[in-house]
């Protein structure tokens, strides 16, 4: 038995030293997909913040031109109270503002309806280009 047991051992030796190996394989591996979403996410905020600081520029701009240098936040404030009502009134129950109206009858069935059909066979009195310009022909 001791002959078997020394290759089990010498393998297990091995697989102790590749196990962490492929470990940190796979975490670089990761790492490394992982870093190029952070780039891309960063560069993305970074185009945002630059247009965000673009947009703050050009209404800052159009403010200073017009002379309503408050403009901006007066919208945000009124914006904010919207919000504040709208969160108010969610809850409230509408037959309370209009009270309770009567609905009207409404019909449990269907009228009948008396649909006809009628066919129509083909009317063969209509003529052709032909024989009109013949019997104007023939008239003259």
């Amino acid at each position: 038995m001791g002959s078997l047991a020394r290759p089990a051992d010498v393998r297990a030796t091995r697989v102790e030293m590749d196990i962490p190996k492929l470990i940190d394989q796979a975490i670089q591996e990761h790492l490394a997909h992982l870093t190029k979403l952070v780039v891309k996410c960063e560069w993305d905020i970074e185009s945002h913040t630059l247009r965000l600081d673009d947009l703050s520029t050009r209404i800052e701009a159009q403010e200073k031109a017009k002379g309503s240098f408050g403009a901006l936040e007066t919208m945000r404030a009124e914006i904010a109270a919207l919000r504040a009502e709208v969160v108010q009134l969610q809850p409230t129950d509408i037959s309370m503002l209009w009270g309770k109206f009567p609905l009207p009858d409404v019909l449990v069935y269907e009228p009948e309806v008396d649909v006809h059909n009628e066919i129509v066979a083909e009317d063969k009195s209509e003529r052709t280009e032909e024989e009109l310009v013949e019997e104007t022909l023939t008239e003259l």
